[in-house]
Parts: C-alpha cells; sequence; structure tokens
C-alpha cells in the first residue's frame, strides 16, 4: 500500500472474521550509530499516542507485535484514501480541505 523512509503498511485480513486491518512494519534502529530505523523510543511515543487518543479522526491502534528488527501497528484501515491513491486521480481542493479539518480538528 506504501513505504515510507523507516515503514511499510500493507493491507491486512484477520483470519478468522475476515475484517481488514492496515499493519504498519516499523524497522527498529539495531544500533544508536546507525542512520537505518527507527528509534525505539519513537516507536513507543506513536504507539502511546495511539493507545491514548480515541477520537473519530485519528486511526485506532488495534494490536501491536514486536520482533527483533520490526515492530508490526495494527490499525483501522482509512479504505477511502486508499481508493484514491490506487485511481491516481487528483484530489479537488474541497476534498483536501475537508481531510485537512479532520485531521486538525482532534488537536
Amino acid at each position: 500500500m506504501h513505504s515510507g523512509q523507516f515503514a511499510v503498511v500493507r493491507r491486512c485480513r484477520h483470519k478468522l472474521t475476515g475484517e481488514q486491518f492496515a499493519a504498519k512494519s516499523i524497522k527498529k534502529r539495531r544500533s544508536s550509530s546507525s542512520r537505518r530505523g527507527a528509534q525505539l523510543h519513537d516507536i513507543q511515543r506513536e504507539v502511546s499516542l495511539l493507545t491514548e487518543l480515541d477520537h473519530c479522526n485519528v486511526v485506532t491502534l488495534y494490536e501491536v507485535y514486536e520482533s527483533t528488527n520490526d515492530v508490526t501497528l495494527i490499525l483501522e484501515l482509512y479504505v477511502s484514501f486508499i481508493a484514491a491513491r490506487r485511481t491516481g486521480r487528483a484530489c479537488n481542493v474541497s476534498v483536501v480541505l475537508l481531510y485537512c479539518v479532520e485531521i486538525v480538528e482532534p488537536i
């Protein structure tokens, strides 16, 4: 679905219920001198914020899985954003403003 400097987001599905989620896999930095991966305290801060925030305009964090090299966050899947990215269509200004209001309003 999307990749950035330290993370990859993929669509995933619960095996029993079929419900879809977003799985954000974040690479952990292996050493303090390394420039690859996110620092553990940054990942922990993101998890903490998502755990504390309970608002309709902020994605919901459902689960956190940690391995030696990665931390994977299971998040609410925001389908309309994915559909817009896949079509490659430019957003109209009023739609962009609506999303900006939804993002900033909780703050």
